[in-house]
């Protein structure tokens, strides 16, 4: 019997709802999202819109963790569309090292013990 086994996850992920603007090829104006999850290699996005691996999409969102608050604005590729649920995996291309190491520890700290999506308010 042959198992495929899948590459071990390169970041701790959190549950969340967390309000991102994405904007892709199919619309050049920010569109209000909700993030799922979410980790310092990318997150997880409900859309309706038809969007293709390897698409590149514009995502901005505030660090659920920063103190203070601040805007992120990211280039990320769709590495997973999951119809059923009507959802897109997103992959950060660009984030930030400290922006990185911020969503690592928040995710660490709050998401290895999360047992419910954390709201994080915009």
């Amino acid at each position: 019997m042959h198992t495929e086994l899948r590459p071990p996850r390169r970041a701790i992920r959190c549950p969340v709802i967390l309000r991102c603007d994405l904007v892709t090829r199919h619309w050049d104006y920010p569109i209000v999202h909700h993030a799922t999850d979410i980790s310092a290699s990318g997150m997880l996005v409900p859309t309706p819109a038809q969007l293709d691996v390897g698409d590149t999409v514009l995502v901005s969102f505030s660090l659920p963790c920063a103190v203070p608050a601040r805007r992120v604005d990211v280039f990320a590729r769709v590495a997973r569309v999951d119809g059923n649920a009507g959802a897109v995996a997103l992959e950060f291309l660009d984030l930030d090292l400290a922006d990185a190491d911020e969503l690592d520890q928040f995710a660490t700290t709050v998401g290895g013990s999360a047992t419910e999506a954390l709201y994080a308010p915009d």
